[in-house]
């Protein structure tokens, strides 16, 4: 990352955006490394476990359950999950619920109606307006945007 800066310094015209550019990603870089050494080994180990159950879109655990097989308290659960991601593990679960969705659109064949069953939302409507306030569009516009 340094050789990056070093280099957009150096360049014959420079470039005030490939210097902050590559300044960012210094900063970025040694700021997420802080914040995970922050945490003890085994915190890291109980995000790392209980991620698997996030990204289980089959799976109905509740943060709180995962926080109890973890053996920790609800609130230290949010707070080093955080610590470790930079969000929350409802705003993780939700991310992980899209991007299923976003898979599910790449079919052209499957149906709003069978996707929205699927993720157990109670109708299409419901999934429409939870893809758009997560992402900006409609499931239609991705579905169109991919396929083109």
């Amino acid at each position: 990352l340094f050789m990056k800066l070093i280099d957009a310094f150096s360049g014959s015209p420079r470039m005030p955006l490939s210097i902050f550019c590559a300044a960012y990603d210094i900063l970025n870089t040694v700021s997420n490394n802080s914040r995970i050494e922050r945490y003890k080994y085994i915190d890291i180990g109980i995000i790392k476990d209980s991620i698997k159950y996030l990204e289980d879109i089959s799976c109905n655990t509740t943060i709180n359950e995962i926080a109890k097989k973890c053996n920790i308290s609800l609130g230290y659960y949010e707070k080093i999950f955080y610590g470790y991601l930079g969000m929350t593990p409802r705003e993780y679960k939700s991310i992980q619920r899209i991007n299923h969705i976003k898979m599910l659109l790449q079919d052209k064949n499957m149906t709003l109606e069978v996707i929205a069953e699927k993720m157990g939302y109670c109708d299409s409507g419901y999934l429409c307006r939870i893809f758009k306030k997560n992402t900006g569009m409609t499931p239609g516009e991705y579905r169109r945007l991919f396929l083109s």
